[in-house]
C-alpha cells in the first residue's frame, strides 16, 4: 500500500503543469498553463527610444534575436505555484519628436520626412535625435531618428546627433540655413 501511495505522489509531481502570467490589452493579469516541458516565461520590456515592446506575455523562450532586446524571460522552478514573469510597469518616461530620414534617389542624398515621429525614453534619458550627414551613402541604414548615433557612424562621420526635440527636422535646418544665406547675400 505504501508503494502505491509513493507512486501516486511521484505521478502527481511529474504531472505538475507550470504556469506563466498573461496580461491582456486592458492590463488584466491571468495565469496560463504551459506545456508540460516548458519552464520558461516571457514578458515585454521597455526599449529605450521606442517604448514598450510588443513581446507577448506567456510560456516559452524569447526569440534569439529578441532576448534582452525586446523580450525578457525567467525560469520557473518545479515548486512554483504561479508564473515567474511579472507585469511590466512602464518606466516613468518622456516623449519627444525626431524626424526619420530617407534616401532620395532623385536628389542623391538623405532628406528628412515631412512629419516627425514620436520617441519614448526613460525620464532620466537625455533627449537625442540623429540624422545622416552629407557623407552618408545610399546604403546607409537609418532606422529611426530617435536616440544618438552609433559609435561606428560617428567615427565614420555618417551620422550627427542633436539634443532637442525635433532638432533633426527640415524646419530646424531651414532656421539655420536662412540666416546663413541672408548673411552671404548681404556680404555680396
Amino acid at each position: 500500500m505504501k508503494v502505491l501511495i509513493v507512486l501516486g505522489f511521484i505521478a502527481a509531481a511529474s504531472a505538475i503543469v507550470l504556469k506563466c502570467k498573461n496580461v491582456d490589452d486592458k492590463g488584466v493579469v491571468t495565469e496560463v498553463d504551459c506545456a508540460e516541458d516548458v519552464k520558461t516565461c516571457t514578458s515585454p520590456m521597455f526599449v529605450e527610444f521606442t517604448g514598450m515592446s510588443t513581446q507577448a506575455y506567456g510560456c516559452g523562450v524569447c526569440a534569439e534575436d529578441a532576448k534582452d532586446v525586446s523580450c525578457t524571460e525567467c525560469t520557473n522552478d518545479d515548486a512554483a505555484t504561479e508564473g515567474c514573469n511579472v507585469k511590466v510597469v512602464e518606466a516613468e518616461s518622456q516623449t519627444f519628436k525626431c524626424s526619420t530620414w530617407a534616401y532620395s534617389a532623385t536628389e542623391k542624398k538623405f532628406l528628412p520626412g515631412k512629419t516627425a515621429g514620436t520617441c519614448n525614453a526613460k525620464k532620466a534619458t537625455k533627449v537625442e535625435c540623429n540624422n545622416p550627414t552629407d557623407t552618408a551613402k545610399a546604403t546607409y541604414v537609418h532606422a529611426s531618428g530617435c536616440g544618438p548615433c552609433s559609435a561606428a557612424t560617428v567615427e565614420d562621420k555618417t551620422c550627427a546627433t542633436c539634443t532637442k526635440s525635433e532638432c533633426n527636422s527640415a524646419s530646424t535646418l531651414a532656421f539655420v540655413l536662412v540666416p546663413l544665406l541672408a548673411a552671404i547675400f548681404h556680404a555680396l
